[in-house]
Protein backbone atom coordinates (compact mmCIF):
# COMPACT_ATOMS: atom_id res chain seq x y z
CA UNK A 1 0.00 0.00 0.00
CA UNK A 2 1.75 3.30 -0.88
CA UNK A 3 2.17 6.23 1.64
CA UNK A 4 -0.93 8.11 0.26
CA UNK A 5 -3.41 5.74 0.31
CA UNK A 6 -2.06 4.93 4.24
CA UNK A 7 -2.61 8.18 5.24
CA UNK A 8 -6.05 8.51 4.08
CA UNK A 9 -7.17 5.30 5.98
CA UNK A 10 -5.24 6.72 8.60
CA UNK A 11 -7.25 10.08 8.69
CA UNK A 12 -10.36 8.33 7.99
CA UNK A 13 -10.21 6.25 10.78
CA UNK A 14 -9.34 9.25 12.83
CA UNK A 15 -12.12 11.30 11.51
CA UNK A 16 -14.68 8.29 12.40
CA UNK A 17 -13.06 8.19 15.68
CA UNK A 18 -13.46 12.12 16.54
CA UNK A 19 -17.03 10.94 16.19
CA UNK A 20 -18.64 14.53 15.81
CA UNK A 21 -21.65 14.79 14.11
CA UNK A 22 -22.60 16.72 10.57
CA UNK A 23 -25.66 17.94 9.56
CA UNK A 24 -27.19 18.04 6.01
CA UNK A 25 -27.18 22.03 6.37
CA UNK A 26 -23.94 22.04 7.10
CA UNK A 27 -22.73 21.35 3.08
CA UNK A 28 -22.86 23.49 0.47
CA UNK A 29 -25.43 22.91 -1.51
CA UNK A 30 -25.23 20.78 -4.68
CA UNK A 31 -23.86 22.92 -7.83
CA UNK A 32 -21.82 25.00 -5.68
CA UNK A 33 -17.91 26.34 -7.05
CA UNK A 34 -15.33 24.27 -5.21
CA UNK A 35 -13.81 26.13 -2.00
CA UNK A 36 -10.65 26.60 -4.28
CA UNK A 37 -12.76 28.07 -6.73
CA UNK A 38 -14.42 30.49 -4.22
CA UNK A 39 -11.26 31.43 -2.59
CA UNK A 40 -9.54 32.08 -6.42
CA UNK A 41 -12.26 34.67 -6.95
CA UNK A 42 -12.16 36.61 -3.81
CA UNK A 43 -8.26 36.60 -4.09
CA UNK A 44 -8.68 38.28 -7.72
CA UNK A 45 -10.44 41.22 -5.72
CA UNK A 46 -7.46 42.41 -4.44
CA UNK A 47 -8.83 43.28 -0.85
CA UNK A 48 -5.85 42.29 0.81
CA UNK A 49 -5.58 38.85 2.67
CA UNK A 50 -7.86 36.02 3.64
CA UNK A 51 -7.56 34.91 6.94
CA UNK A 52 -10.84 33.35 7.00
CA UNK A 53 -13.48 31.29 4.67
CA UNK A 54 -16.43 29.24 6.00
CA UNK A 55 -19.60 28.03 4.28
CA UNK A 56 -22.40 29.63 7.02
CA UNK A 57 -26.18 30.07 6.63
CA UNK A 58 -25.92 29.02 3.02
CA UNK A 59 -23.18 31.41 2.20
CA UNK A 60 -19.25 31.59 2.09
CA UNK A 61 -18.46 34.00 4.68
CA UNK A 62 -14.87 35.45 3.67
CA UNK A 63 -12.72 37.76 6.00
CA UNK A 64 -10.15 39.90 3.84
CA UNK A 65 -7.72 41.95 6.17
CA UNK A 66 -5.25 44.27 3.85
CA UNK A 67 -1.70 45.35 5.42
CA UNK A 68 -3.81 48.29 6.75
CA UNK A 69 -5.93 46.64 8.99
CA UNK A 70 -8.72 47.56 7.16
CA UNK A 71 -10.90 43.93 7.09
CA UNK A 72 -13.85 43.40 5.53
CA UNK A 73 -16.73 40.83 6.03
CA UNK A 74 -17.46 39.38 1.98
CA UNK A 75 -20.56 37.14 1.28
CA UNK A 76 -19.78 34.87 -1.72
CA UNK A 77 -22.75 33.01 -3.32
CA UNK A 78 -21.76 29.30 -3.17
CA UNK A 79 -23.15 28.82 -6.64
CA UNK A 80 -21.28 31.69 -8.84
CA UNK A 81 -18.94 32.75 -6.27
CA UNK A 82 -20.43 36.57 -6.70
CA UNK A 83 -20.01 38.96 -3.91
CA UNK A 84 -23.60 39.21 -1.96
CA UNK A 85 -22.58 41.02 0.42
CA UNK A 86 -19.73 43.18 2.30
CA UNK A 87 -19.54 44.88 5.44
CA UNK A 88 -16.76 47.01 6.76
CA UNK A 89 -14.55 44.40 10.26
CA UNK A 90 -12.51 46.73 12.51
CA UNK A 91 -11.20 43.50 14.62
CA UNK A 92 -7.40 43.39 14.24
CA UNK A 93 -6.36 40.19 12.85
CA UNK A 94 -2.86 38.44 12.35
CA UNK A 95 -2.28 38.47 8.49
CA UNK A 96 -0.38 34.99 6.94
CA UNK A 97 2.97 36.14 5.97
CA UNK A 98 3.81 37.98 2.98
CA UNK A 99 5.54 35.09 1.01
CA UNK A 100 3.15 32.63 2.32
CA UNK A 101 1.64 30.66 -0.27
CA UNK A 102 -2.33 31.99 -1.72
CA UNK A 103 -4.81 30.33 0.14
CA UNK A 104 -6.48 29.03 -3.12
CA UNK A 105 -3.02 26.92 -4.01
CA UNK A 106 -3.31 25.35 0.01
CA UNK A 107 -6.94 24.45 -0.98
CA UNK A 108 -6.22 22.97 -4.26
CA UNK A 109 -3.68 20.80 -2.43
CA UNK A 110 -6.13 19.52 0.07
CA UNK A 111 -9.01 19.08 -2.70
CA UNK A 112 -6.63 16.79 -4.62
CA UNK A 113 -6.76 14.62 -1.26
CA UNK A 114 -10.19 13.72 -1.36
CA UNK A 115 -10.80 13.43 2.00
CA UNK A 116 -14.47 14.89 2.06
CA UNK A 117 -16.39 18.69 1.65
CA UNK A 118 -13.93 21.37 2.73
CA UNK A 119 -16.07 23.89 4.48
CA UNK A 120 -13.64 26.17 6.32
CA UNK A 121 -10.26 28.04 6.49
CA UNK A 122 -8.84 29.33 9.34
CA UNK A 123 -5.60 31.26 10.03
CA UNK A 124 -5.20 30.12 13.89
CA UNK A 125 -1.49 30.79 15.71
CA UNK A 126 0.06 31.13 12.45
CA UNK A 127 -1.19 27.80 10.65
CA UNK A 128 -4.51 26.81 8.10
CA UNK A 129 -6.96 25.15 9.97
CA UNK A 130 -8.94 23.74 7.26
CA UNK A 131 -12.54 21.78 8.28
CA UNK A 132 -13.47 19.11 6.21
CA UNK A 133 -16.40 17.33 6.17
CA UNK A 134 -17.30 13.45 5.00
CA UNK A 135 -18.01 10.30 6.18
CA UNK A 136 -20.65 11.83 8.70
CA UNK A 137 -18.34 13.89 10.67
CA UNK A 138 -15.84 16.51 10.04
CA UNK A 139 -11.75 16.95 11.29
CA UNK A 140 -9.48 19.56 10.91
CA UNK A 141 -6.04 19.77 9.40
CA UNK A 142 -3.74 21.95 10.23
CA UNK A 143 -1.69 23.65 7.27
CA UNK A 144 2.01 25.45 7.24
CA UNK A 145 1.17 28.49 5.21
CA UNK A 146 4.49 28.43 3.84
CA UNK A 147 4.55 25.10 2.67
CA UNK A 148 1.61 23.78 2.48
CA UNK A 149 2.32 21.04 4.09
CA UNK A 150 0.26 19.31 6.71
CA UNK A 151 1.77 20.06 10.36
CA UNK A 152 1.80 17.98 13.83
CA UNK A 153 -1.19 18.62 16.10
Amino acid sequence: MNTTKLSTLILSASMLMAGASVQAGDYPPIGSQSFSSLIKSVEAMDLGQIIEAEFDDDVFEVKVCSSQRSCYELDINPRTGTEISRKADDTSEILPPADAMSLSAIIESVEARDLGTITEAELDDGVWEIEIRGLGIKTKLKIDPMTGEQTAG
